[in-house]
Formats: C-alpha cells, structure tokens, sequence
C-alpha cells in the first residue's frame, strides 16, 4: 500500500473579469483604476500627453482618499524617461491649469521632502467631464436595449 500525498489547498483568489484579461502576476504587482472620463476626455482638460503621465503617477501613489500622494520628481522622471527638470514644469502647468495644487513638505529638521499633491481640483475637473459623457453613455444604452428588443427580420 502506499501513501499518496497530502492534498494541497489553493487559497489563490479567484480572478474577476480584469484578473482575466491581465493575469494574476500582472494582478499581484498592482494596479491603478483611472476614470473614463480623464482617458476619454484629455483633450477637454487640455492635457498634454506628459501631464497625462503625471497625472497617472500621481493617481498610482494615492492609495486613500484623505491622504495626499507624495512621489518624487526622480520617481516619476524615471519611470516616464523624462528629465526631472521636465516633470517640475508639467506640475507648473497643471497648476496652473487649475487641476493639482503643490504642498510643500519639510521634515522635523527643516529639510525640503517631496511635494504632498491635491488633487481634489482634478477630481472636480474629471467629475464635470464624466457630467459632460453622461448623455452619451445613456444614449449607447438605449441603442442597446432598443437593439436586443426588436424580433429578427
């Protein structure tokens, strides 16, 4: 007779529709939810393609909502290839822009920390431009149904 070996367990989650598409190593190194309306609306917000980035940096390293993200000029400069110097003008430009506010840091010792960013201006910025797809995404959703209840011809 002999001994087989003990079962094991799986405890891996199941992966949903996006774990999926992507895979759960993609899944394990994390990811950043971005709303349609900043993707599909761009233009409108009138970002150019590097404030995009930034923009999309910044939303990976904020984690809560009452807590402000704080990466480094370097951090994102390296993982956009861009010069440090080229990420600190698009923060200027988005100010300016009225989507992000900079707060600066210091530490106890009065040394200079990364910047701490508001982006409550941009979730208002995007909220109003989600208002603006709204119609159209209520409009696709009557075509739809309109569609799935006619009988075949």
């Amino acid at each position: 007779m002999t001994e087989s070996a003990p079962a094991t367990i799986d405890l891996t989650p199941p992966l949903g529709p996006i774990g999926q598409r992507w895979g759960a190593t993609t899944m394990q190194a994390g990811f950043t939810v971005l709303p349609n309306a900043l993707i599909r609306r761009q233009h409108e917000l009138r970002l150019s393609p590097i404030e995009f980035n930034v923009i999309v940096h910044l939303l990976m390293h904020w984690w809560f909502a009452d807590a402000m993200p704080f990466p480094s000029t370097e951090r994102i400069s390296s993982a956009i290839g861009v010069s440090e110097r080229t990420v600190a003008r698009n923060f200027k430009s988005l100010e300016r822009k009225g989507l992000l506010r900079r707060v600066p840091r210091r530490s106890e010792a009065n040394h200079r920390e990364t910047n701490l960013y508001d982006l409550s201006l941009l979730v208002a910025a995007i909220g109003l431009q989600a208002e603006a797809l709204l119609p159209e995404r209520e409009a696709k959703k009557r075509m739809a149904a309109t569609r799935e209840v006619q009988p075949p011809s």
